[in-house]
């Protein structure tokens, strides 16, 4: 949905959970920090981003650096950060992270904590939200200086104690949640406590209001998504071909790893719904029900040399048989490649054909192109001209 709707569909869901606090992670940020911030002013709970911030020192995204939780009538005082890792901050597409001032966790932990006790008094427990992978969770377990650890990143379930401290990851997409129920601190000071996974199934009993915003929501997505867009044997290849046409450049490649949908294609028809599903990772949007004024249908064209343009395929075969999103879906260009030939020499020589012509390394090419795709040798970007070209309504 969000493909669409940008995320505006989470805010009447979320809003309607009594949720005292979220942390910032990187999918909230795919429509960059201008969009995040006008959904975020929508939300009635806060968003935390500890340890990372803008180049005005304010938190990542105008979020709070931290909650100090206190509901009052013998409710404990909680301190409740928002930890982030470095490892999706450098892959965001929508922030240059040389923009962001990132600070690593266990050392913003061990500096900021004790700051914080001395300016407001002591808290009664210190749960860290993260947004990280669980290595990282359990660096800032084993250091020590906060309670309890609810992260979050890594899709799947895991429930852990550490160093005393209870580190849990309740997977994603609302399969399941956990309870997680404090009896009190051991003899060492560690916070004791105990935890219950409950899966969500078809069986349980939906909300009735939650119900209604799903329904609303769902209708308007169904509206034209079953207009014929194409026909093709292989999609990979009409989504490049499109991207190739709409922005005329002579190469248009697409890594695979944005072109994802999770069922299986047969060749022929081509729906809205079908480039809606394939395009959910790409930087392509397309707005076939409600368009959005905001939607960045655009993408990026690059003027480079024939030899640049080699790189490109190199990098996109250089993992095979791995199955990397790097690999290249093309239009306008045709190649073989030997996967028994060590990364960076695969490409056959002579193989490379651009519109029915050999390649020529010194001739320039225009392409369309990625970051995944092109940086697989400085030189790639060397000299490379670029520009934003809006594919509109090409569809």
């Amino acid at each position: 949905m969000s493909t669409i709707l940008r995320g505006e569909q989470m805010l009447p869901v979320l809003n309607a959970l009594d949720i005292d606090a979220v942390c910032l992670g990187n999918h909230d940020l795919d429509f960059g920090v201008a969009e995040f911030k006008d959904l975020k002013e929508q939300c009635n709970f806060p968003w935390i981003c500890s340890n990372a911030s803008e180049r005005d020192e304010t938190p990542l995204g105008g979020c709070h650096e931290y909650l100090i939780l206190d509901k009052g009538s013998g409710s404990p005082r909680l301190l409740v950060l928002g930890l982030i890792e470095t490892g999706w901050l450098d892959t965001l597409s929508t922030i240059d992270a040389d923009d962001v001032i990132f600070e690593e966790p266990v050392d913003y932990v061990n500096r900021r904590i004790p700051e914080l006790i001395e300016q407001y008094g002591p808290f009664d427990a210190v749960i860290a939200m993260s947004h990280m992978r669980m290595p990282m969770d359990y660096e800032v377990a084993q250091n020590g200086g906060v309670d309890i650890i609810l992260g979050g990143h890594d899709h799947h379930y895991e429930d852990n104690v550490v160093n005393g401290i209870r580190v849990l990851n309740s997977a994603t997409d609302f399969k399941s949640y956990t309870i997680v129920d404090v009896i009190g601190r051991d003899e060492f000071g560690k916070m004791d406590t105990t935890s219950n996974k409950v899966d969500m199934t078809s069986d349980d009993e939906s909300d009735p209001d939650i119900a209604e915003i799903v329904k609303a929501f769902e209708e308007d997505m169904n509206q034209g998504m079953n207009a014929v867009v194409g026909r093709s044997k292989k999609q990979t290849c009409f989504l490049a071909e499109v991207v190739s046409r709409a922005t005329s450049a002579d190469v248009a490649l697409i890594p695979a790893g944005s072109i994802r949908a999770d069922r299986i294609f047969e060749p022929g028809v081509i729906t809205a719904r079908d480039v809606n599903d394939l395009l959910v990772l790409s930087l392509l949007t397309y707005h076939f029900v409600q368009p959005n004024p905001k939607a960045k249908r655009s993408v990026m064209v690059v003027k480079i040399t024939g030899q640049q343009l080699l790189y490109a395929l190199e990098n996109g075969v250089s993992k095979y048989p791995a199955k990397e999103g790097r690999f290249p879906c093309v239009d306008g260009v045709r190649f073989t490649f030997d996967p028994t030939k060590p990364p960076g020499n695969r490409v056959v020589l002579g193989s490379v054909v651009v519109r029915e012509k050999p390649l020529v390394p010194k001739r320039h090419t225009i392409i369309r192109g990625t970051k995944i795709n092109m940086q697989y040798d400085d030189e790639v970007e060397t000299d490379a001209e670029k520009r934003e070209v809006e594919i509109g309504d090409f569809f």
